[in-house]
């Protein structure tokens, strides 16, 4: 009977101990922050060849949800944008050959540009809620003379175009520019 009593008062101390440490004990009432604006960065790099040879337009959605143009004179561009949420970002790269171009059948054309695209949300606080979104990507081709018009001929939505949506809970989609 003793060593019944024993087991039980063990098994008591064993299950009060277990039920006695809660994982909870450590968290804070604090709500989580509530998602205000998205904010995108872009970084946009081209070749000396495109920028001599082609004028080239960039446009984005800006805070607003307007879209805005730039002309691209320089090899690099970057442009960071805080829209409230919902918000639309996007960015579009467009070009049309200079009425000067020199492109002649001999001489190698670098068709060269890489992009970054770093998005997340913010609360109102301007602290960071969620997961940053990363896109990058880049492209490289050498071609010469008439090969250079017939590739930009085929780029009627622009050289590069990119749509991005995030709804009021900072939640985003890729979709095609608008």
């Amino acid at each position: 009977m003793k060593h019944n009593l024993l087991t039980l008062a063990a098994t008591i101390c064993a299950a009060a101990m277990l039920t006695a440490c809660n994982s909870d004990d450590n968290k804070t009432d604090e709500p989580e922050a509530t998602p205000s604006a998205a904010v995108m960065q872009y970084n946009l790099t081209v070749s000396d060849d495109m920028l001599a040879a082609f004028d080239m337009t960039i446009e984005y959605y800006d805070t607003d949800g307007a879209v805005q143009n730039e002309s691209m004179t320089e090899t690099k561009w970057s442009k960071n944008v805080k829209a409230k949420l919902p918000a639309t970002h996007g960015l579009r790269l467009s070009a049309k050959m200079k009425n000067d171009a020199k492109i002649d059948n001999e001489t190698p054309f670098a068709i060269s540009y890489s992009y970054s695209i770093n998005s997340y949300v913010i609360a109102a606080d301007d602290s960071k809620t969620g997961k940053d979104m990363v896109d990058n990507n880049s492209t490289n081709l050498t071609i010469k003379g008439e090969k250079v018009s017939e590739w930009l001929d085929k780029k009627t939505n622009g050289i590069l175009s990119l749509f991005y949506t995030f709804n009021e809970k900072g939640d985003t989609e890729t979709g095609t520019w608008k």
